[in-house]
């Protein structure tokens, strides 16, 4: 039995504690994934559904202000008309033309004057009375910008500040003779505030906003109010660089220059001006219902996250105190597995000894059977070499049966010699082993074999003399 032998190799133990505590953390990853997917689901789905709506709505707005407009540009177009039918027939009465002008924008509340002007910009009519004869310096500006355009299109100024305060805008259109010669202009003075009450008649969230642009980007009304915007240009921003470039009509999600705030925004030109609407809603109320969804979202995945996240730890934890029985287990199976090969190697080592012990008794009993035999024979023996030796002394024998009966004393001597071998193998004697000549070994049971060879006669001879029987010679002739 061998100690120092290489200890067994022990197999990896597949971990169930590990593997809980990878689902966990898969769980964990999955759930937090999954409710992240669905909430950013939700909130993309909210942006596009107001996208969807501001865009309606920003139609609506894009078609009633063009519808305002239109009517303004139709109040302009009749008075030029008017005064070109009337100068037809000259002279024309000034106060009845202003009166009449003064009848057409009645109750059109988007215009707070009309006005008609000669070529070098000085006021031949007007809506207003008390208007002064002279255009101040920036309506001046549109009546130039007027005559310098060949073609007869709607001109938009600039916003300004009109003589009561208040933002205007003012819509021109270029009066011309028969031969295309610039004779004056028809001026509008769009009253601002009245896009700005027409927009706060619909009821949009809070944070709405609905803006009232020249396609260049400046802003001509505002709702909510704000002073400061009016007359500020946006043209680089992305409605106006992005989407009005390209387009009539599109939804963008930013960050407002005007009051800082993120808007869900839509805007769309007016076909037949110069003009642009926005709406825009602030993205903060709108996604406030999904941020309540959120939380409550949160929570509840919190919960189930806490819940079964928990389950699988302690169901981990009672793993491993499996796993370190089962290591346990394992150590003493080892153990007692190497106890029992020990053991089987000892009953090996036993069951050798006990058949050398058998062995041994066998060859002692062996011995002890051949010591009786070879004693039992050395005795034989003993009779036998006695009557040689008396029958040599007795009687003057032939020399060749002399001879004989020396040969049959010498093989009854190593007959003896063999018993007393085995008498000391009986007896555990050590042996003397020596070396031999063979050769004079042979030469001396030459006679033994002649003799073995000889006629039957010889051999009752033989016979005769080992049984003590008296006996006679008698020489025949050799055949």
């Amino acid at each position: 039995m061998s100690d120092g032998g290489p200890a067994p190799r022990r197999r990896g133990i597949f971990s169930i504690s590990r593997s809980l505590q990878g689902l966990a953390i898969a769980v964990l990853v999955l759930i937090v994934g999954a409710t992240a997917e669905q909430l950013f689901a939700i909130r993309s789905a909210i942006i596009s559904d107001t996208k969807r709506q501001m865009s309606r709505l920003d139609m609506v707005f894009a078609e009633q202000t063009g519808r305002a407009i239109e009517t303004v540009d139709f109040i302009l177009r009749n008075a030029i008309e008017t005064l070109q039918n009337l100068q037809a027939t000259p002279p024309v009465d000034a106060r009845a033309y202003d009166e009449l002008l003064r009848r057409r924008i009645e109750g059109v509340r988007q215009i707070s004057e009309v006005a008609i002007t000669d070529s070098a910009g000085k006021v031949l009519y007007s809506s207003r009375r008390g208007a002064p004869g002279e255009l101040p310096a920036d309506v001046r500006a549109s009546v130039n910008t007027v005559a310098a355009d060949p073609e007869p299109r709607l001109h938009f100024s600039q916003p300004l500040r009109g003589p009561d305060g208040q933002w205007t805008a003012l819509m021109t259109r270029r009066i011309s003779d028969r031969d295309g010669r610039f004779e004056g202009a028809s001026i509008a003075h769009l009253n601002l505030r009245y896009f700005e009450d027409f927009y706060r008649a619909v009821e949009l969230s809070e944070n709405g906003t609905i803006l009232l642009h020249l396609r260049d980007g400046t802003v001509l009304a505002r709702y909510p109010h704000n002073d400061a915007a009016v007359g500020q240009s946006y043209a680089d921003l992305p409605p106006f660089k992005e989407i009005l470039a390209h387009d009539v009509a599109g939804t963008v999600v930013m960050d407002s220059p005007i009051d800082g705030v993120r808007r869900v925004l839509a805007i769309r030109a007016l076909k037949a001006f110069p003009l642009a609407v926005n709406v825009s809603v602030a993205e903060r109320e709108v996604l406030a219902a999904w941020r309540r969804q959120t939380w409550i979202f949160s929570l509840v995945a919190l919960g189930a996250c806490t819940v079964i996240v928990g389950l699988l730890l302690l169901l981990a934890q009672r793993s491993r105190e499996v796993e370190s029985l089962v290591r346990e287990y394992r150590v003493a199976k080892e153990a007692a597995e190497s106890a029992h090969g020990r053991l089987i190697e000892q009953m090996a080592e036993r069951e050798r000894a006990e058949a050398a012990l058998r062995q041994a008794q066998r060859v002692e009993a062996v011995g002890q059977l051949t010591g009786g035999v070879a004693h039992d024979f050395n005795n034989l023996l003993t009779v036998l070499i006695g009557n040689i030796e008396l029958i040599q002394n007795a009687t003057t024998l032939d020399p060749s049966l002399t001879e004989r009966l020396r040969a049959m004393r010498a093989a009854a001597e190593r007959g003896s010699m063999l018993t007393s071998h085995l008498l000391a193998f009986a007896r555990r004697q050590p042996l003397l082993p020596r070396a031999v000549d063979l050769n004079s070994v042979v030469v001396g049971m030459q006679d033994l074999l002649q003799s073995a060879l000889a006629r039957k006669s010889k051999w009752r001879l033989v016979s005769r003399l080992a049984s003590g029987q008296p006996w006679s010679i008698r020489r025949r002739s050799s055949s």
